[in-house]
């Protein structure tokens, strides 16, 4: 199991790093990312975090698989706000504390 959940957040962090362009973009995500490792490493993940919201942020990265699977240019926009709203829910609600605004 553990080794099933390493692989999926490296899927995860390589897609995100894959598709986000920007400096400051690319800046905020490898802050996130660099964090997750540092609790990860020091094996306080699940008490540093609240990760009673993953599966809201399992729902917004399935539905951003199936519109890179359909990878229609139309669904652009929604790809963005996808984005956004995972942000939304990483910062607000599982690093609640740790992220400054």
């Amino acid at each position: 199991m553990y080794s099933a959940v390493c692989e999926c957040y490296a899927s995860f962090r390589n897609i995100v790093n894959f598709l986000v362009h920007g400096k400051r973009e690319k800046e905020v995500i490898e802050y996130i990312f660099s964090e997750v490792d540092k609790h990860i490493e020091e094996d306080d993940l699940l008490s540093e975090y609240k990760l009673n919201a993953l599966p809201n942020l399992y729902e917004l990265f399935v539905r951003l698989v199936k519109y890179l699977l359909d990878n229609k240019p139309e669904d652009r926009d929604q790809i963005v706000i996808l984005f956004q709203d995972m942000l939304e829910v990483v910062t607000r609600d599982i690093m609640e504390d740790h992220v400054s605004k």
